[in-house]
This record gives C-alpha cells, structure tokens and sequence, in this order.
C-alpha cells in the first residue's frame, strides 16, 4: 500500500483503521534513480489495526525530509518503521509517534539515510511499547 509519485512524492496521507495489512506500507514512494525524493508524506494507523510488514513515511532513493508516521488504540507492527528513508542523501525532520498503547516490536527510527545526512529526526512513545526505538540511525551498511 504506498502514495507513489516516481520523481518526487509530496503531500501523500495513508490512513489505516481496523485493518489489517499483510505488506509493507508507504505514505509517499518515490524510486527515481536521478532525483527521486519524498516529502510532508503521512501515515496515520489507528483503531486496532495490524500491520506485518515495514512502514515509512517517506521512502525515496533521493532526499526523505518532513515525513511522519503516527500510531494510536491499540495498533500493532511487527517490522521496520521509519518516518524517512532515504537511499542515496538525506533524511531531515521525519517523525514517529506511537500512542495510546500501540504496540511495535519492530525497529523504529525517525529518520534513515544509508549514503546520506541524517537530522532533526524524531520519535516520540506515548502510553505505549516499542521495544527497538532508535532516534536517529545515520547509517546502515
């Protein structure tokens, strides 16, 4: 389930509730080998609602900034969340909030960049549990 735009994915929302997913979701998906990026992309899990893959934010092969990803009541994640993830550059001001007893056991981080600048990224746990939450991941090999 992904907003995808191939350059650039901006302004994209995927809300979920009492659902229940199977693969991975992206609020905004942008795979452009030159200049893809993906910007102010959201998504909003609530109401019970489980999800088996990964979720991002903001997923781009370019530039992943001002992504976010929220959780409340109870919804359930059992992979990688990431407001930003950016392959090739950065990933600035990307945030994740888990809330309401929200329960995540998977790696949660506001903002990855494998090549890139990582920045102002944040997560924020609520009356919740999220075993694995990193701030900010700068790089990953």
């Amino acid at each position: 389930m992904l907003g995808k735009g191939d350059t650039s994915s901006k302004g994209n929302s995927v809300e979920i509730s009492e659902g229940t997913i199977s693969n991975s979701v992206y609020g905004g998906y942008a795979d452009n080998d030159n200049n893809g990026s993906a910007e102010k992309n959201n998504v909003t899990i609530s109401a019970g609602s489980k999800v088996s893959g990964s979720i991002y934010g903001g997923y781009a092969n370019h530039n992943a900034n001002e992504n976010k990803v929220s959780f409340s009541n109870v919804a359930e994640v059992g992979e990688n969340v990431f407001g930003g993830y950016s392959f090739k550059a950065d990933s600035k001001n990307n945030e994740v909030t888990i809330n309401g007893g929200s329960v995540v056991t998977a790696n949660v981080a506001g903002g990855v960049t494998v090549k890139g600048s990582s920045e102002g990224n944040t997560v924020r746990i609520i009356k919740s549990s999220a075993e694995k939450a990193t701030q900010v991941v700068r790089e990953i090999a």
